[in-house]
């Protein structure tokens, strides 16, 4: 009898001191560290950045901004309908292993220096067009519109770094007013010419 309760005693005094140790493959929460963050990389710098154009499509026009006004409208003192109001910007778009470059914001002016024909920001808008239109007895369309072309575009940093991608947007911007009926006659060379007749067919109707 006595050895036996001696050995039940030892195995319980055994299971109780196993019993305060931690499992194996498991860590004591308490004692660990926070893990460290990783440290972000500064953004290279593309200094004195060499920037090619070049053009990929033909012109076409699009039209912002659009305002009719028929005889009704005018001789009430209305400014008509303004039938759009959608301003165009331009779009560039980095090639997938080109996606740094998106972060030099100068990028942007350097390629509108490059392909804009004019002043794309238009200081006259339809309403004013309108506004100083003398004819009451007839349909005016005053309108802005906009030369769109695409380019690609070829970025060389003076590290050699290089990046391509391709940009459209606006690169033409002209102002005018039509009479709805009456023909336009100029020479088909001339790109308001080709504007001026779009606007007709699109928005006389």
């Amino acid at each position: 009898m006595h050895r036996l309760r001696a050995f039940l005693v030892g195995c319980c005094g055994f299971v109780i001191l196993t019993g305060c140790t931690s499992p194996i493959g498991q860590t004591d929460v308490s004692s660990s560290q926070p893990p460290s963050q990783p440290v972000s990389s500064p953004v290279q710098v593309c200094v004195e950045p060499e920037l090619v154009t070049t053009a990929t499509s033909e012109m076409t026009w699009v039209f912002p901004e659009v305002r009719r006004r028929d005889p009704v409208a005018a001789q009430s003192g209305s400014l008509g309908d303004l039938l759009v109001d959608s301003p165009v910007r331009g779009d560039m778009i980095w090639d997938s292993d080109s996606q740094w470059a998106a972060d030099i914001a100068s990028i942007d002016d350097k390629i509108a220096l490059s392909v804009v024909m004019n002043d794309v920001t238009s200081s006259a808008s339809v309403n004013s067009i309108i506004a100083n239109d003398p004819n009451m007895t007839v349909t005016d369309v005053a309108y802005v519109g906009q030369g769109i072309r695409q380019f690609s575009v070829a970025l060389t940093c003076n590290d050699s770094r290089q990046a391509h991608g391709s940009w459209s947007g606006p690169v033409l911007t002209e102002t005018g007013i039509l009479t709805c009926g009456v023909p336009i006659h100029l020479a088909d060379a001339v790109e308001s010419n080709k504007s001026a007749t779009e606007v007709q067919s699109m928005y006389c109707t």
